[in-house]
């Protein structure tokens, strides 16, 4: 199927999901059920110049998305950390400059299948590049948690950290849903891109744009593997899967 048909499609079923779920009543993200958006606790990077809005989710290739606009604006510095080099967010604007440019910009999102980005934030943030702040904010109560066969050992394994994201619901933008992040059902995406189609629809965005891109070309690998996730999600039970299903299933 031709790229345009694809990304028409993904417009299409996101559309028909949100009108079947105001029908049924649903909330559609955390805040009201107003259809005006509402932007906090939303990162929405902004470029003026080809009049792009670009919502930034944790674990989607957001560091590399973040250089890509810094490129695109030409204040990227190659020496300099990319996340102390700041991108011009939307909740930089006035009310009413920012309600214009939802109307009026291109709106993109990339998103990646749930359980995946979930392992990989668990995996970033705990166990292959720990942090500080992470460890200290969610560590001593995760190895309180009890593993999926009720034993409590004192380590950090993922069963223990799905039990506690279950039973505590701790809301974080590493492992915050889309329909929060995004508020898809509020906010017109033009473009829907997925992590594991990253670089064709990269290349087709920028094509349809006319611009350019610059974006790594590795992103979009490793830590979203089939096995990997396979096994990891392998050592969770049953209920686990399901819980966690639950409450990703918007």
């Amino acid at each position: 199927m031709p790229l345009k048909d694809v990304h028409r499609e993904r417009i299409l079923r996101v559309n028909l999901t949100c009108e079947i779920l105001r029908e049924n009543e649903f909330h559609v993200s955390q805040n009201d059920t107003d259809q005006t958006p509402s932007l906090k606790g939303k990162v929405i990077a902004v470029n003026e110049k080809h009049k792009i809005l670009f919502c930034v989710i944790a674990k989607v290739g957001a560091t590399n998305w973040r250089q890509a606009f810094l490129k695109l604006a030409g204040t990227y510095k190659e020496n300099v950390g990319i996340y102390q080099q700041p991108i011009k967010s939307i909740t930089g604007f006035k009310p009413a400059a920012q309600m214009s440019m939802l109307k009026t910009y291109t709106k993109v999102m990339f998103v990646r299948h749930p359980f995946e980005r979930l392992l990989s934030a668990y995996l970033d943030k705990f166990i292959e590049n720990p942090d500080y702040s992470f460890l200290k904010q969610y560590g001593k109560a995760i190895r309180k948690t009890a593993n999926s066969n009720g034993s409590l050992d004192g380590s950090l394994t993922f069963d223990k950290f799905v039990s506690f994201l279950l039973k505590t619901r701790q809301r974080n933008r590493h492992w915050m849903m889309y329909s929060d992040s995004c508020d898809p059902c509020r906010i017109q995406y033009d473009f829907i891109g997925k992590f594991d189609t990253l670089q064709s629809d990269i290349r087709y965005i920028s094509d349809t744009l006319n611009m350019t891109l610059d974006f790594a070309k590795t992103a979009g690998h490793a830590t979203g593997s089939t096995n990997r996730t396979s096994s990891f999600y392998s050592l969770l039970s049953k209920e686990q899967i399901l819980g966690l299903y639950k409450i990703m299933k918007m």
